[in-house]
């Protein structure tokens, strides 16, 4: 009908980003002047505040990304810096890592979160456990795409599909695949 479903205000400033979280209580994700907040869809109330670490600057955040791997919700924000902060849903309090993806003064500019089929790292889980191992896909202003653990901040991969800023990334599944899209502001 094209009219809103439902619709409330942030009382933010501005927004960078937001994203949908997912699991069986719809969650939004936004990112702008008053921080990461996480918000309640059903009730259009703030249900939690993702706080950076003491240090982790004031940079502002950029691109936001979620995704649910073996029970846990993780959201990840890019931020001016070339930072990256990963949260578990289940403990909003502190980030579960903090990490540069980006070299300064390059920035993340989009951020995804892959996990499907990924081999555990021995880090990440004690031995004969199963844990989950997203990786959080970071766009750059360079043009850069960084792949990082989300559990350590690792670096497992780089590509250079652009020459300029990575405007959106976008993982879907195709047959039993994660595939990445790229969208950049060279073409």
């Amino acid at each position: 009908t094209g009219e809103p479903v439902t619709g409330w205000t942030t009382g933010l400033d501005w927004l960078a980003d937001l994203v949908t979280v997912p699991g069986p209580d719809p969650m939004v994700v936004t990112a702008g002047s008053g921080g990461v907040l996480v918000w309640d869809v059903t009730s259009g109330r703030q249900a939690a505040a993702l706080t950076a670490p003491a240090g982790a600057g004031a940079a502002g955040v950029v691109a936001l990304g979620a995704g649910g791997f073996d029970g846990h919700v993780l959201v990840a924000c890019g931020r001016h810096d070339g930072s990256v902060l990963v949260w578990d849903l289940a403990a909003p309090d502190r980030p579960v890592t903090a990490f540069r993806s980006a070299a300064a003064p390059d920035a993340v500019t989009s951020v995804a979160l892959a996990g499907r089929d990924l081999p555990v790292d021995p880090d990440v889980a004690a031995p004969g456990t199963r844990a989950w191992t997203p990786i959080v896909v970071c766009g750059t202003h360079s043009g850069e795409v960084l792949l990082h653990r989300a559990g350590t901040g690792h670096l497992v991969g780089a590509l250079t599909p652009h020459t300029d800023q990575i405007a959106a990334l976008l993982l879907a599944s195709v047959g039993d695949r994660d595939v990445l899209y790229s969208a950049g502001a060279d073409h």
